[in-house]
């Protein structure tokens, strides 16, 4: 087995209850991997509810436990915040929507040591933006300058904790840029439902929740396992919940096609028992995604991304979106800002 291909083979048999044989040198170099990914607590998970933690060396298991218990206390830190943010909300009658985060570590993978975050997601409708602001910054967060033409603001508020320093919340009016898509929001509110004791604070329908990660993947370009693990986790979870005709005629409504079909190709053709799993469907075309590699992820994470970085973004500009207005939009973006998105490390693939 080639070290390159240790932490895709052990995760795609991982998933299927079973582990593959590694030797000592193998497991140093999956390890790498896994640290690099940002994936330990995911992978300590699967391993706990597949009944195989005991299969690992020790060390690894450790080391694995090790990581899922930061996860636990810092999603813990996280989740106490978002109680009180999303109370303030409720008392304050404004309709709000956890995305990501904690929600889904405790809904989908398992607890909230099952994955790591870093800070807060949420969706609130455009008219009650300015609100919403004011609620955060009456909470002692602070709003930061950003990208006007993004589809979130960020506010960051400062925590008396020495490992997890700050906290940021992200106010969502859209779930991808506005200029690269014509998606619905509508259309998320319309299905999601109400949490539990609340008027307010919705939740999103399983099949949102996917194509919101399924974009929030392709947001990042795919460059970091983490995605492949989230959609991977998500279809065994889901399974009869999720149904793809209904997930890519919405994907087409909002001109998200592309999107959609290419990280649940690359997810596919990474982790090929998903096809067993959960067959994909046929269409008449394909889209693709010239350029991506693992290696070149592994760079990218590293901060390594050089000359053929900058071209598989120019060049996946024009086979990422639905429409030539896309494209063209996609593209003077990138011109300018490929410096910036050049120079940016990993830190940007939460």
């Amino acid at each position: 087995m080639k070290n390159q291909d240790v932490l895709v083979t052990f995760l795609d048999e991982l998933y299927q209850g079973r582990l593959p044989s590694l030797d000592e040198m193998q497991y140093v170099n999956l390890m790498m991997d896994i640290d690099l990914f940002d994936i330990a607590p995911q992978v300590f998970a699967e391993l706990r509810q597949k009944g195989l933690s005991h299969q690992v060396p020790e060390q690894v298991r450790l080391k694995l436990s090790s990581e899922a218990d930061i996860v636990l206390i810092q999603n813990f830190l996280i989740k106490t915040e978002l109680k009180m943010i999303l109370q303030t909300f409720e008392a304050s009658c404004i309709e709000v929507i956890p995305l990501k985060g904690t929600q889904l570590a405790e809904r989908y993978f398992g607890g909230l040591a099952a994955r790591g975050t870093t800070d807060i997601d949420l969706l609130v409708a455009k008219k009650d933006l300015h609100q919403a602001s004011d609620l955060l910054i009456s909470l002692g967060f602070d709003k930061v300058t950003g990208d006007p033409t993004h589809f979130h603001e960020e506010y960051v508020k400062p925590l008396n904790n020495a490992s997890f320093p700050s906290l940021t919340v992200e106010l969502h009016w859209n779930i991808i840029r506005e200029d690269f898509t014509n998606t619905d929001v509508s259309r998320l509110w319309r299905d999601a439902s109400l949490m539990s004791g609340c008027h307010y604070v919705y939740e999103l329908s399983p099949l949102h929740t996917f194509y919101h990660i399924c974009l929030h993947g392709m947001n990042h370009h795919m460059m970091s396992m983490k995605y492949f693990v989230d959609i991977a986790t998500l279809i065994h979870v889901m399974d009869s919940r999720l149904e793809y005709a209904e997930l890519l005629d919405v994907a087409a409504a909002d001109r998200n096609l592309s999107k959609v079909w290419i990280a649940l190709s690359l997810a596919y053709d990474m982790l090929p028992h998903l096809q067993r799993l959960k067959p994909m469907p046929m269409l008449p075309y394909k889209f693709k995604y010239p350029g991506w590699n693992l290696e070149k992820a592994r760079k990218v994470m590293l901060g390594r991304k050089g000359f053929s970085y900058s071209w598989f973004r120019i060049v996946t500009a024009f086979t990422v979106h639905d429409t030539w207005g896309q494209r063209w939009s996609q593209l003077g973006f990138l011109i300018w800002n490929l410096p910036l998105l050049w120079i940016r490390k990993r830190e940007i693939f939460r």
